[in-house]
C-alpha cells in the first residue's frame, strides 16, 4: 500500500505544480491566452492521481472488507461449533458464553484494528520521502557548528586560480584558473557575456558550491574554514528578481533580521530609498505585498530587497544584476540606493547595464571563465577591448529601445495598492484558527511591549481577512450545495450512499440475531435447527459488512467528483483573476 499512496503523492504533487506555476505567472498565461490549455493539464494530471488513488483505495477497501467479513463470520462460527457441541452435550450454555464473548472482543480489537493498518501504510509511504530528505548528508551543511567564527570579517576578498564547473554539467568549465582580488570597502564590477561565470562567483562566495582547485579567501582565511552560518551573515546578497513573501513589508525586511528593532528598520528603508513609497500605501509597513511581491511594481520589491539586505549590517554586499529587469525611471532610483548601500561596504557588482558602474573603483572584464581586462572604466575605455566593445554595442541598443519607448504608450510600473488581488487574498478562504497560525512566530519579539503589538497584530489582520471574505462573497455552504456539484456522479453516489445505510444498519441487525441465538436455547428439541439458522444469519451479516465497508472505502465516484470539482474551481478561478486583470 506504501507504493501506492507514494505513486499518488507524487501525482497529486505534479497537479499542485502546475496550479502554482499558473497563478503565479497568470497575468502571462492571460496574455498567451494560455487558460484553457493550462486547465488540461491541470485535468490531465488529475486524471493520472485519480489511477494511483483508485489502486490505493482498493487495497484499503479489500483490507476493510476482509476486517468486517472476519469480524462476524468469526460470530457464526463460533455459534455453529457451540451449538452443536451444546446440542450433544459436549459443552455447558455457560462456556459457549464465555467463548463467544472472548471471540467476540477479539474480532472487535482486530476490526479496530484494520484501520490503523491503513493509516500505518499510508504513512510509510509518506515517511520514504521524508526520511530520503533526512538521510542525505550535504557535501555542504549550512546548520553545522563547525568552522571558525572568531574572524573579525573586514571585506578583503582573494580568488586565486579557481578552477569550477557545476555538477550537473561536469563536462562544461564555468572558471579556468580565475584569479581577483577585491580590497575592503572597494566597489568592483563583474562584466561579460552570459555564461562567462559571474553569478558562479557570487554562489562561490556564498558557499553554495565548493571550488574543484584555487582558493577563495577572505581577510586571508580560506572561506572552507569559516562557519558557513557565520559566512552568510555577514554577506548580503540583491539578486535580479528579489524573493518576497507573502506577508507584509515590515514582516519582510524582517526575515534579514529576526530579533530588529523598529529604528533599525525604518533606517534601513530610509537608506534604501523605500520609506518614502512605504508611507504612502494605505497600510504603510502593514501593507500586504502578495504572493511574490506582485502588489508592488520591480523597483518598489528591488528596494525593499535592498532593506532587507542592509538590516544585518554586512561587510560585503552581492549585487546580482538587481537593476536589469527594472525600466528606466525604477532603475535610477533603484542605483541611488544601491550607491547609498555600498558605501563603507565590500561591494561586488555583476552588471547588466554598463551605464550603472561607471563609478566603480574596478571594473573586471570577463570572457569564459577567465579575466580578459581590468581597470576602471577610463581606463578599459581607452584600451578598446572586450569592454570597449560591450559599452558601444549596449549604447547602441539603448538608444533603438529609446526610440521604441517613446513612440508607444507609456506602460504605468506602479501598481495601485488599494485594490488587492484575487491572488493575493487566497487566505481569505482560510479559516480564523488557520490564520493565527500562519500568522504565528511571523515576527519575533523580545519583550512584552512588542509581544502586546504582535497579538494587536494578529488581530488586525484577523479583521481584514474577515472584511475581505465578506467584500469577496464568501459565505457558508451546505450539503445540497455539495450533491448539487456532484450531480454528474449520482448514480456512483448513490452506490456509495446505500453503503452507508446497509452499514449503519449491521449492528442493530446484530444485536437482532443475538437475541434470537439466545432465544433459541429455551426449546432444546429446536436448538440444533434454529440455532444453526441463525448462526448462519451472522455469516450473511458478515458478507454485508464486508461488502458495505469495501463500497465505502473503495469510492471510486468521490475520485471521479474530486476531479469534476477540482477542474472546475481552477477554471473559474482562473476566468476571475483573468477578469480582474482585465481590469487593472
Amino acid at each position: 500500500m506504501s507504493t501506492f499512496t507514494i505513486a499518488e503523492t507524487i501525482k497529486y504533487a505534479k497537479a499542485g505544480k502546475i496550479v502554482e506555476q499558473a497563478v503565479s505567472s497568470i497575468r502571462t498565461v492571460c496574455a498567451l491566452n494560455g487558460l484553457p490549455f493550462e486547465i488540461g493539464r491541470y485535468k490531465v494530471a488529475l486524471l493520472e492521481a485519480r489511477r494511483a488513488g483508485i489502486l490505493k483505495n482498493l487495497f484499503v477497501g479489500l483490507s476493510f472488507c476482509l476486517m468486517g467479513f472476519v469480524n462476524f463470520s468469526s460470530f457464526a462460527l463460533a455459534f455453529y461449533i457451540g451449538i452443536t457441541w451444546a446440542f450433544n452435550g459436549e459443552l455447558e450454555l455457560q462456556d459457549l458464553m464465555t467463548a463467544f464473548f472472548s471471540v467476540m472482543m477479539g474480532s472487535i480489537a482486530l476490526g479496530q484494528a484494520g484501520p490503523q493498518f491503513a493509516v500505518l501504510g499510508a504513512a510509510q509511504g509518506a515517511a520514504a520521502s521524508i526520511y530520503e530528505v533526512l538521510d542525505r548528508k550535504p557535501e555542504i551543511d549550512s546548520s553545522s557548528k563547525s568552522g571558525r567564527r572568531d574572524i573579525k570579517i573586514k571585506g578583503n576578498i582573494e580568488v586565486k586560480n579557481v578552477v569550477f564547473n557545476y555538477p550537473s554539467r561536469p563536462d562544461v568549465p564555468i572558471l579556468k584558473k580565475l584569479s581577483l582580488s577585491v580590497k575592503a570597502g572597494e566597489t568592483v564590477a563583474l562584466v561579460g557575456s552570459s555564461g562567462c561565470g559571474k553569478s558562479t562567483i557570487v554562489s562561490l562566495l556564498l558557499r553554495y558550491y565548493d571550488v574543484l582547485a584555487g582558493e577563495i579567501t577572505i581577510d586571508g582565511v580560506p572561506i572552507s574554514e569559516i562557519n558557513i552560518e557565520y559566512l552568510r551573515n555577514h554577506i548580503a546578497v540583491v539578486s535580479q528578481e528579489p524573493i518576497l513573501f507573502n506577508c507584509t513589508i515590515e514582516e519582510n525586511i524582517r526575515y534579514g533580521k529576526l530579533d530588529l528593532s523598529h529604528q533599525e528598520l525604518v533606517a534601513a528603508c530610509r537608506m534604501a530609498n523605500a520609506e518614502n513609497f512605504i508611507n504612502t500605501l494605505p497600510q504603510g509597513y502593514q501593507t500586504v505585498v502578495g504572493d511574490r511581491g506582485t502588489q508592488l511594481s520591480g523597483g518598489q520589491k528591488q528596494r525593499i530587497a535592498i532593506a532587507r539586505a542592509l538590516v544585518r549590517d554586512p561587510k560585503i554586499l552581492l549585487l546580482d544584476e538587481a537593476t536589469s529587469a527594472l525600466d528606466a525611471e525604477s532603475e535610477s532610483v533603484v542605483q541611488k540606493a544601491l550607491d547609498k548601500a555600498s558605501v563603507g561596504r565590500t561591494t561586488i557588482i555583476i552588471a547588466h547595464r554598463l551605464s550603472t558602474i561607471k563609478n566603480a573603483d574596478k571594473i573586471i572584464a570577463m570572457k569564459a571563465g577567465e579575466v580578459v581586462e581590468l581597470g576602471t572604466h577610463e581606463e578599459l575605455l581607452a584600451n578598446k577591448g572586450l569592454y570597449y566593445d560591450l559599452v558601444h554595442a549596449q549604447t547602441f541598443t539603448d538608444a533603438v529601445d529609446s526610440i521604441s519607448t517613446h513612440s508607444g504608450d507609456h506602460e504605468d510600473h506602479i501598481v495601485n495598492m488599494k485594490r488587492a488581488s484575487l491572488i493575493s487574498r487566497e487566505m481569505s478562504v482560510q479559516t480564523v484558527n488557520d490564520i493565527q497560525i500562519r500568522m504565528r512566530g511571523a515576527t519575533v519579539m523580545t519583550t512584552e511591549g512588542h509581544e502586546h503589538e504582535e497579538t494587536k497584530e494578529k488581530k488586525d489582520d484577523i479583521t481584514r481577512l474577515k472584511k475581505e471574505m465578506r467584500d469577496e462573497g464568501v459565505r457558508k455552504t451546505n450539503l445540497f450545495e455539495i450533491f448539487f456539484y456532484a450531480k454528474p456522479h449520482w448514480k456512483s453516489l448513490t452506490v456509495g450512499l446505500l453503503a452507508c445505510i446497509i452499514g449503519g444498519l449491521i449492528y442493530p441487525t446484530y444485536s437482532i440475531i443475538f437475541m434470537q441465538v439466545i432465544q433459541s436455547f429455551s426449546d432444546i428439541s429446536t436448538l440444533l435447527s434454529t440455532g444453526h439458522f441463525w448462526a448462519l444469519m451472522f455469516l450473511v451479516l458478515a458478507v454485508a459488512q464486508g461488502s458495505s465497508l469495501f463500497a465505502q472505502v473503495h469510492r471510486i465516484s468521490w475520485y471521479w467528483f474530486a476531479i469534476h470539482l477540482k477542474g472546475h474551481l481552477f477554471s473559474n478561478f482562473c476566468v476571475v483573476v483573468n477578469e480582474e486583470n482585465k481590469k487593472k
